[in-house]
């Protein structure tokens, strides 16, 4: 993932000072960063794990991780952020074409806001893309690649002895946009920690044995309405306690009814939901199919 010019870049050797290290020694943690991020954060939110996982994950468990998170910080290979805390800086530009379009497949930015290519897309994932950026407010490009502004990086640096890579220029995030929530013991919650959760928890109601990309858009619709994982967890819990959604009345909770609609969530909290006489899924609007139960 590194690119020409790398080892001898002014920011590979500014790491290496700070680490006391070879430019050499310097590039091999950068490729063990950017290989880490493409496995583990492919929206470049690499701070979605703590310094030590992020170390561990690149395999250079003989350095410290806060002082090799620290030099990356300061190197400016790494900028910390509001949100994600950690994002690879212009990580948009050392991912590959399977990480872009990883992204542009699921309708997701990378963590700096900047749009994905579509150019390995199929005509109808790129219909489906086109789409999503219209709703973004985003121009639909002429091609299967997004095109926005760039800049060198010495016009962005002011420094005319960096090397001439184009940049692009990070498209600003609206809120609507982002697909984590914020809250104190989560920085960063993905849609999969969902239906991880669910699995996890569910008691004996049917297994999610595939996340999906409906599933994923679901999820991802149910976060930016404001349905937290917290309260995913609190609903998770009500469906195995609460005699009709554990299945005693003969049909049960299954988390594609859980996420169909944040209405789902906060009844499975509020209701009570016992067993009543002769009653009917229908009569009491569970607005979903039943799901048959998979051991």
């Amino acid at each position: 993932m590194a690119l020409r010019g790398t080892l001898t870049h002014w920011k590979t050797r500014l790491l290496a000072d700070r680490l006391g290290i070879s430019p050499a020694h310097a590039l091999g943690l950068l490729e063990a960063l950017w290989h880490a991020t493409a496995e583990d954060a492919p929206a470049g939110n690499i701070g979605r794990l703590s310094n030590k996982a992020i170390v561990m994950q690149m395999f250079a468990t003989t350095i410290e991780p806060d002082t090799l998170i620290a030099a990356f910080v300061a190197s400016g290979h790494v900028d910390e952020h509001p949100i994600h805390r950690l994002i690879v800086h212009h990580w948009s530009h050392h991912a590959d074409n399977h990480i872009h379009a990883w992204l542009a497949r699921r309708c997701l930015r990378f963590a700096d806001g900047t749009i994905p290519n579509s150019g390995q897309l199929n005509n109808y994932e790129r219909e489906q893309f086109y789409a999503w950026l219209e709703e973004e407010g985003e121009h639909r490009p002429r091609t299967g690649r997004p095109k926005s502004p760039t800049k060198t990086q010495g016009e962005v640096s002011g420094n005319s002895g960096e090397s001439q890579v184009p940049v692009p220029v990070p498209v600003p995030v609206p809120k609507s946009s982002l697909v984590v929530v914020n809250d104190d013991a989560h920085p960063t919650v993905r849609p999969e920690d969902f239906a991880d959760y669910w699995n996890q928890n569910r008691g004996k109601l049917p297994k999610v044995r595939t996340f999906n990309d409906d599933r994923r858009k679901q999820v991802i619709v149910l976060m930016k309405k404001g349905v937290t994982l917290e309260l995913f967890k609190e609903a998770v819990g009500c469906c195995t306690q609460k005699p009709w959604l554990r299945g005693d009345g003969g049909w049960e909770a299954s988390f594609d009814w859980l996420i169909k609609k944040d209405t789902h969530v906060y009844r499975a909290i509020e209701e009570k939901w016992g067993v009543k006489k002769n009653a009917q899924p229908e009569k009491l609007d569970i607005s979903s199919k039943p799901v048959a139960r998979v051991n």
